[in-house]
């Protein structure tokens, strides 16, 4: 054949098959034509150059890379549109090579990127004509490759998301990278996930690429399964299959989703008609193996490796699969093999291997300590070095700052390892650095949201539970539990619990009690049920509450204390509305159970505490036997005062505040001496009140409660450093104000009084106390025009049972007269009236029963037509009159003739 038809067919077969899907055989041909006319030196500087392109277009990378270096020897460097043809041959290939994995000696990869790099100033003035985003991904990997991994994230970020490449407008070709701004006007991903961007396979390649050499597995992970998602590049090549490899080691790194890693490697694995370097075949093989290690299939994982021939990583992977199985001698063969292949002695896995083998054996720290050094020293971001040398370190000197600060680094470079930073959060928790371990979790706990993080949240939980902030506990669990009612009896119901426990110290019962009763649906142990009915009872459903602890089977002092203790805070919240009777049954129902929870658990001080408050409501209420029932209470109250240096100052508070209440009605309705009284009972009140606030100096509620207990027990003087100290604790509190105003009145300081009750008044328009204060001052002064409005004013701002008995006694005083001026009760308020009636005869008859109020409520009940209630009135008075020994002549003529004029009306 002659050299002009050779010539001609080479020309033909370029021009034929330049074609990216030319078929294998006539690719053959190509290639023969070409040895062909090589040897008979027909090749020109044309010729190489479009055979180099073809090699680059058909995957033939190695010939591409080596016939362009070949050219850029010959190639004219005046005629620039050839250098632009031919750098981006180069830079075609290199990427090639760079995505592809393709081995090629690595003398001839420093001179391709010598080329590349060295020119690319020369032709970034040509960024347009040579391609916009092929000259950036160039741009990336030269900072890549000078180690400015952020240039290069901004570069490629930007290009990855189609920001500044508009064909359509020439001036948005220009991006200066170098302004940190380009990183916060990204558009998010989502935005332009379907965009066509060219290149964007391998600008996504090797955006991840950066990433991980930033050892920011959580950006390369997001990036890597962006690319997936899009499925950007072509299955025909490599690249392909290499960056589902690399997601899979991401995913391996970051300790999740095992299963779609192993799927990524598999997938590779099986691609045999694909030219696969071998070390890459190789690196899916180690990776398919430490994956099934770390999923808990460390056998399967090894016979993975079986067929791999030894080399250095085989070695290190198969130490790491015996370390995972705790066979440490098979470990520290393989490491020691590894070792022994590390010949330039620059690669710290097998140092860090060695040294963690002989760590987990526990023979040679110092051998160990040694490797793990040397290790940290080659690669200081090798965070499982860096983590075995703090184990060491601590086992070996102690909890030191090198130790710490070795967990530290680790966790730093690993933020994704739980069982770093677990043992991080143990040192810092056996060091008391509790603020530092609070931060490490609530860090730690926020980067996964796996099952595996399940200890990071529930232990940051835990830690602000103890720190006293509940709403961030609150957070913390409700990442474990997002929706409480649907947690089943295989679920978490420790978070569950946790959650609901958080809840109550927050302060939301409802929400608590709610979460509690789904927890006792597959738990009802008595400790849940207590903590259930707790809630409900701070949520004020007592009945529920009762239900809950009722629901407590075997005789326990804690169910019993807790009904008891659900009756008497019951009680309360029903004095607080004024609701005496239902009060009254509450305090009724409190003593038995108390009783029986006391006699169970005679040192508990709160259930004697709270009998004695039961017991003490028996002797308000005016029960039979009312001073029995008082010196009962005062008996378990000097109980509880005798140990109270075990508990907190708060219950001091509490016991110290009930026994001056006790005191001061035992010293006001016994009949015994009352200077005795005063020397038996006043005296350790007033002591125990005078420990209290010298114990708790700031809490104005004991300095209140002293002055009340002086002013009653005869201490006007101590009475008033009290009130005045409370003032001067807080100017601001009505109650000090009113007490003050109270002591004045009984003094007969008419205007000091009204200036401590007006001061209250102004304070707040949600304490009744100072109007009922201004009321009585007011009839003092003889004003009963104002009294009367004042008092009912008391009333409606707060229900308590003084001011509603003298309003009430008034209000009838007022009536009587009215009637009988007029002959008709047209001119009385009847509004008012019907609010009286709802609110006074609680009073009277749990209080202030005597003969003349039960007669001025039987008139306030005829007036408002409720003869039969009326009736009973008159009666009830008649009887109390009867069973008195004093002489009631003029007021028994008033109650019989009302009595009578009452049974005519019925009759009629």
């Amino acid at each position: 054949m002659t050299n002009w038809r050779l010539l001609m067919i080479g020309q033909a077969i370029f021009s034929t098959y330049s074609h990216p899907k030319v078929a294998f055989p006539k690719m053959a041909s190509v290639l023969n034509s070409y040895e062909i006319m090589l040897k008979k030196d027909l090749v020109t500087f044309d010729k190489q150059l479009k055979y180099a392109e073809f090699c680059q277009k058909h995957f033939l990378t190695k010939k591409a890379l080596i016939e362009g270096l070949a050219l850029t020897q010959i190639a004219d460097k005046n005629d620039f549109e050839i250098s632009i043809q031919l750098y981006r041959l180069i830079g075609h290939t290199y990427i090639d090579v760079m995505s592809d994995e393709v081995d090629i000696d690595m003398s001839v990869m420093y001179k391709c990127e010598e080329y590349l790099f060295n020119n690319f100033d020369d032709m970034a003035v040509s960024r347009n004509d040579i391609g916009f985003v092929f000259m950036a991904v160039v741009e990336s990997l030269r900072e890549i490759d000078a180690f400015s991994y952020d240039k290069a994230l901004e570069i490629l970020n930007t290009i990855f998301r189609g920001v500044g490449h508009n064909p359509d407008y020439s001036g948005s070709n220009f991006i200066n990278y170098g302004e940190s701004s380009i990183c916060l006007s990204l558009p998010p991903l989502c935005n332009v996930g379907n965009k066509y961007i060219p290149y964007r396979f391998e600008v996504g390649f090797f955006l991840i690429q950066a990433y991980l050499h930033k050892h920011d597995y959580s950006n390369a992970q997001f990036v890597a399964e962006e690319v997936v998602k899009l499925n950007l590049g072509v299955n025909s090549r490599p690249r392909y299959y290499i960056l589902r490899l690399r997601l899979a080691e991401i995913y391996r790194e970051l300790q999740w989703n095992y299963e779609k890693a192993k799927e990524f490697c598999n997938e590779l694995l099986m691609q045999n008609h694909l030219p696969f370097s071998k070390r890459t075949k190789q690196r899916a093989r180690i990776c398919l193996a430490l994956l099934l290690a770390q999923d808990g299939e460390v056998e399967r994982g090894l016979e993975v490796l079986i067929q791999d021939e030894s080399c250095y990583e085989v070695h290190c992977a198969r130490a790491q699969c015996y370390l995972l199985m705790n066979k440490l001698q098979e470990a520290l063969a393989e490491a020691t093999a590894a070792s022994e292949m590390n010949h330039d002695d620059d690669d710290a896995q097998a140092h860090y291997l060695m040294g963690e083998t002989l760590r987990s054996i526990g023979e040679q720290p110092t051998a160990a300590l040694k490797e793990l050094l040397r290790a940290c020293k080659l690669n200081a971001y090798h965070a499982p070095a860096f983590f075995s040398l703090g184990q060491l370190l601590w086992l070996t000197e102690g909890p030191t700052k090198k130790a710490l600060e070795c967990f530290k680094w680790a966790v730093h470079l690993r933020p994704h390892d739980r069982v770093i930073i677990r043992a991080l959060s143990e040192r810092y928790h056996s060091l008391g650095m509790n603020d530092e371990n609070m931060d490490l979790l609530e860090r730690s706990a926020g980067y996964r949201q796996f099952d595996q993080w399940e200890w990071a949240w529930r232990e940051f939980g835990m830690y602000q539970l103890m720190k006293g902030d509940p709403i961030k506990a609150v957070k913390a669990f409700q990442r474990l539990c997002p929706s409480p009612a649907e947690v089943t009896e295989d679920g978490d119901l420790v978070s569950l619990d946790l959650l609901a426990e958080s809840y109550y110290r927050q302060g939301n019962w409802p929400t608590a009690a709610k979460i509690w009763r789904q927890y006792c649906k597959f738990k009802p142990d008595l400790y849940h049920l207590q903590l259930l009915g707790d809630a409900l009872q701070k949520s004020q459903r007592f009945e529920e509450a009762l239900e809950a602890y009722r629901r407590i089977e075997e005789e326990h002092w804690a169910p019993l204390f807790s009904i008891g203790h659900t009756y008497v805070y019951k009680a309360r919240v029903n004095e607080k509305a004024g609701k005496f009777g239902v009060a009254f049954q509450s305090w009724c129902a409190a003593v038995e159970p108390l009783e029986r929870a006391f006699q169970l658990r005679p040192s508990a001080l709160l259930v004697e505490k709270n009998l004695a408050d039961a017991q003490f409501a028996m002797a308000i209420y005016k029960q039979p036997n009312s001073i029995l029932w008082a010196n009962k209470a005062w008996q378990h109250y000097l109980n509880c005062w005798s140990c109270i240096q075990r508990y907190p100052t708060t219950v001091c508070g509490q016991v110290a505040r009930s026994m001056g209440l006790c005191a001061v009605y035992l010293c006001n309705k016994s009949d015994k001496d009352l200077d005795d009284q005063l020397r038996k009972v006043g005296r350790p009140a007033l002591k125990a009140l005078q420990r209290a606030t010298k114990v708790e100096p700031k809490d104005i509620s004991n300095w209140i409660f002293f002055g009340v207990a002086a002013a009653r027990l005869r201490k006007p003087r101590l009475a008033q450093h009290c009130f005045i100290k409370a003032i001067m604790l807080n100017r601001e509190n009505a109650q000090s104000w009113t007490n003050l105003g109270m002591l004045y009145l009984e003094n007969k300081d008419y205007d000091l009084a009204y200036e401590c009750f007006r001061t209250g008044q102004n304070l707040t328009i949600h304490y009744g106390h100072s109007w009922y204060g201004m009321g009585l001052l007011s009839e003092k002064v003889k004003q009963p025009d104002s009294t009367l409005d004042i008092l009912k004013e008391s009333c409606h701002i707060s229900l308590q049972r003084s001011a509603i008995f003298d309003y009430g006694l008034r209000f009838c005083e007022n009536l009587v007269e009215c009637i009988k001026q007029h002959g008709h009760s047209d001119c009385i308020n009847m509004k008012e009236l019907l609010f009286l009636v709802e609110i006074f005869p609680p009073v009277i008859y749990l209080f202030y029963s005597n003969p003349m109020t039960l007669n001025n409520l039987g008139v306030l009940l005829e007036i408002r037509g409720d003869y039969e209630a009326a009736y009973k009135a008159y009666n009830d008075s008649l009887a109390l009159m009867n069973s008195d020994d004093c002489d009631w002549k003029e007021t028994r003529i008033v109650v019989k003739t009302n009595l009578f004029r009452l049974a005519g009306n019925i009759r009629t």
